[in-house]
């Protein structure tokens, strides 16, 4: 049977062919008026003040939008976007079904950008900031991963400055800062201080507005420095909230607290004997060294050694 209506087609349901009855009948019946906001700074997306992270979230803003007709059981929709000027332009696809016959229908609609400038934008501009993050330290390592924890975390800085210990990070939005403290005191070692100053009082509920200032401040030593604490004496394996060493004394490992060490120097020698394990320094001194005998010391290598209260140990 024939399409009523065009005469064309064959008829798929209610003696009309597919076409005629998405044209009578459409699955979208109305777009509710409705813009996306665009800074012109960042280029990031607004549905009014609040952020399009994503474009899932884009997509489920647009098809919120959209009126669509009952009769039909949706079973999939699908959303492409093009940017143009002044513009989104949304082709969407529609698969329904209606008394068990399958239809497929495509739409475009233009969607309003409104270009502005955003808060954040807007506090970047003015070198508004909420606390001060101060590295205590210019070593190149731990800045980058500083500054990736602020990328990672969405952490807005407003203005970054060097100083003489290392640099200043003016945060304009503090809510993570100690958190980014406490990282790198877990990827480095080291500690942190928090102390927070009194900024201004809130118009609307006269409360105190204060400002954060946290510093972090590494670990003074590098992994395979040897320094002494609590009358015992650590290599240092790796730093975190605990540092994990090896104690010299009975070459064990263990963790211990971030605290003030302090740093031993080491010496170049060469293993002369083994029992009992002497070295000769580059002085050509004789020295007999205290540590447990161990199945990698061998004669004639090459080692270094440390000296604490008139005693020598090897280390690695």
């Amino acid at each position: 049977m024939k399409c009523i209506n065009c005469g064309k087609k064959e008829a798929k349901v209610e003696n009309l062919c597919e076409d005629c009855f998405l044209k009578i009948h459409p699955i979208l019946k109305k777009v509710k008026p409705f813009t996306i906001n665009k800074c012109v700074k960042c280029n990031s997306l607004f549905d009014g003040n609040k952020a399009i992270k994503s474009s899932e979230q884009l997509n489920k803003l647009i098809l919120k939008h959209l009126s669509l007709d009952n009769s039909y059981t949706i079973k999939d929709i699908t959303v492409s976007l093009e940017e143009l000027e002044k513009y989104f332009l949304a082709n969407i696809t529609f698969k329904a079904s209606v008394d068990s016959k399958e239809f497929e229908d495509n739409y475009e609609i233009e969607i309003p950008i409104q270009k502005f400038v955003c808060s954040l934008c807007s506090k970047k501009a003015s070198n508004y900031f909420e606390g001060v993050f101060q590295l205590l330290s210019d070593d190149e390592e731990i800045v980058e991963f500083t500054e990736k924890l602020f990328e990672k975390d969405n952490v807005p800085i407003s203005q970054k400055k060097k100083t003489k210990r290392g640099f200043d990070y003016y945060v304009i939005d503090k809510k993570k800062m100690k958190r980014i403290g406490e990282k790198l005191v877990e990827r480095f070692g080291g500690s942190i201080k928090e102390a927070a100053s009194i900024h201004t009082k809130d118009r609307q509920t006269s409360k105190d507005v204060y400002r954060l200032n946290i510093a972090y401040k590494p670990l003074r030593m590098k992994k395979g420095d040897v320094f002494f604490y609590n009358d015992r004496i650590y290599q240092l394996l790796n730093a975190g909230k605990t540092n994990k060493v090896l104690d010299i004394l009975n070459a064990k490992e263990t963790r211990i607290k971030n605290d003030k060490y302090f740093k031993l120097p080491k010496f170049k020698a060469r293993v002369v004997s083994k029992r009992p394990l002497k070295v000769l320094d580059e002085n050509y001194e004789l020295i007999r060294v205290k540590n447990p005998l161990s199945k990698n010391i061998k004669l004639n290598s090459k080692v270094k050694i440390v000296e604490f209260d008139g005693d020598f140990y090897i280390v690695n």
